[in-house]
């Protein structure tokens, strides 16, 4: 799609977003902000992909096109909330528990990799 792709993270050193930067095969970089840094970032983006997390309803209250990515918890209940495009993502496998733990969730996992970009797509 011609775009720069970055994945946030909270130090450069972190496993996930490096994970994520090797999934990409060169296509993302990790770039580390603090708050103010990911807001002076996210005035840049086009489009942002994330889970329901911080950043992405910083995103959604910013007016940032995103597609948010839900798993144990429900999207009508948290957000994300804003005046921007947004597309939400849940499988009908994730069950509602609020929990927070370092165990995929099963329904997060199912989300075709493929559905996403149609989406970003579709925002773009």
């Amino acid at each position: 799609m011609g775009m720069d792709v970055v994945v946030n993270a909270p130090r450069k050193d972190d496993a996930a977003a490096a994970a994520v930067v090797e999934a990409s095969r060169g296509a993302a970089r990790v770039v580390v902000c603090n708050v103010t840094g990911l807001i002076a970032l996210m005035r840049r983006m086009t489009v942002l992909v994330g889970g329901d997390s911080g950043p992405t309803h910083l995103a959604a209250a910013l007016g940032i096109p995103l597609v948010a990515l839900f798993g144990p918890t429900d999207p009508e209940r948290n957000g994300p909330r804003g005046p921007g495009a947004k597309v939400v993502m849940r499988d009908p496998a994730s069950v509602t528990s609020y929990k927070r733990t370092n165990v995929e969730d099963a329904g997060l996992a199912k989300i075709p990799v493929g559905a996403v970009l149609d989406a970003v797509r579709r925002l773009v």
